[in-house]
């Protein structure tokens, strides 16, 4: 297990650093666009929020709202990495990982530990990525505006806002990635079609919601029971990926 461990580490993560380089240089880029759009320069925290910020929910049933492109695109890269990370596995070297290690379930349970640890990274280089940019402006005296992006969240509520939603990402590419074992187009749809319910959700309800703070700041229902079915839907992920696992042929996945 440690092996198959260091092995997905390895091919996963560190072999693909320069996608985490090209997220923070897109991080960076988007500060640039906002000292345009604000007309200077966002406090940390307020960067925070307009990274995470989504959307409001919507109220006009006939009123065609325009998703927020930024929470939009920060998500699906998301999907597009952790498709990738066990596809490009599965299509390679990972058959001859799992033939060699010869338990499938170890194998799984690998791969679950990396795509979790790969989501972690993705919110981590986002975070430091963003603290960094907006921390360098204020060591040049630079006075930050007063942007409030989402009025009236302290910094130990939006801590928890981005732990919400490092959870609820976590759920869904778990279950991306047991559909990305037998189709990686597959996996990308059906994150697709889930943030485009999150972003015209009108029930309060929806677990998408939790990947946006305007959303959380404004209120969602059942806070703590949808927590934990996000939780069961994330162990429920792994189980089933286990059995499927256990039961396919490798050779008839790709």
């Amino acid at each position: 297990m440690l092996k198959q461990l260091r092995y997905d580490f390895i091919s996963g993560i560190l072999h693909h650093k320069k996608r985490m380089l090209m997220l923070a240089a897109v991080i960076i880029g988007i500060y640039i666009f906002d000292i345009f759009i604000y007309k200077g320069f966002l406090k940390p925290e307020e960067f925070i929020k307009f990274l995470f910020r989504g959307m409001m929910f919507t109220t006009d049933e006939k009123k065609f709202v325009l998703p927020n492109g930024i929470w939009l695109g920060i998500n699906i890269l998301l999907s597009l990495h952790i498709g990738m990370i066990i596809s490009d596995d599965i299509s390679f070297y990972g058959k001859l990982r799992l033939l060699k290690l010869g338990n499938k379930i170890q194998w799984w349970l690998s791969k679950v530990v990396l795509v979790c640890v790969s989501v972690i990274l993705y919110y981590v280089v986002i975070i430091v990525t963003a603290l960094i940019c907006a921390n360098i402006a204020g060591l040049f005296g630079v006075k930050y505006v007063d942007s409030n992006i989402v009025d009236d969240i302290s910094t130990y509520l939006l801590t928890g806002y981005v732990f919400k939603i490092v959870l609820t990402s976590l759920m869904l590419s778990c279950i991306q990635g047991v559909i990305t074992l037998f189709n990686f187009k597959i996996g990308i749809a059906g994150v697709v079609i889930f943030l485009a319910v999150t972003m015209y959700d009108r029930t309060h309800r929806f677990f998408g919601n939790y990947l946006m703070i305007a959303r959380m700041k404004a209120g969602i229902e059942m806070p703590i029971v949808n927590m934990i079915v996000e939780i069961v839907l994330m162990v429920f992920s792994v189980i089933i990926g286990m059995y499927l696992v256990k039961k396919k042929s490798v050779y008839i996945w790709r």
